[in-house]
């Protein structure tokens, strides 16, 4: 599984907790939880650093599975804190629901130069 894939499986569970009615916090604290519960399971190897493997970025980290735990607890965090902006900034946007100014962070992220292609 990619570390895209991972970002899209998380964006379209808030996506559907926004269309389901769940406020942001409820949705924040869903994501904690799963995280939480992916840390437990990569804690169970007493040799395995979480810390320094959150640092690490998505290729270096092995096995596939621990591979994808760090990358859900990664993107999970900052889902987190993007849902944070978009709770304290949603005043800015009226006429937009939740779900419509999550959605226009996630294309400012794609439009981001960090993730723009070198032409």
């Amino acid at each position: 599984m990619t570390k895209e894939r991972i970002t899209e499986m998380i964006d379209k569970k808030i996506l559907e907790s926004f269309s389901n009615g769940f406020a942001i916090k409820v949705i924040q604290n869903q994501l904690e939880e799963k995280a939480n519960k992916f840390a437990a399971n990569i804690k169970q190897d007493p040799t395995v650093d979480l810390l320094r493997l959150l640092s690490l970025e998505f290729d270096q980290v092995a096995p596939v599975r621990t591979k994808f735990g760090v990358a859900y607890i990664k993107q999970s965090l900052k889902r987190i804190k993007d849902l944070e902006w978009v709770k304290k900034n949603k005043y800015k946007f009226p006429q937009h629901s939740s779900s419509q100014v999550f959605n226009l962070l996630k294309l400012k992220e794609k439009l981001s130069k960090e993730n723009a292609l070198p032409f």
